[in-house]
């Protein structure tokens, strides 16, 4: 009974692990998401200010 208990717990780990870990990954992409379109926010703020393109 030890070895199956042992497996069972194993494999809960493995999911709380696996979950886990896909939550950070959701997490982080839409935070790059949030940080390229707010970047692309500043940029569009400082052109209208300067003048100046950045790329052409």
């Amino acid at each position: 009974m030890t070895d199956m208990t042992t497996d069972r717990e194993r494999a809960d780990l493995l999911e709380s692990l696996a979950a886990q870990r896909r939550f950070l990954r959701h997490a982080v992409t839409g935070l790059i998401g949030e940080i390229a379109q707010h970047a692309g926010h500043a940029d569009i703020i400082r052109e209208t200010l300067d003048g100046q393109k950045t790329m052409g």
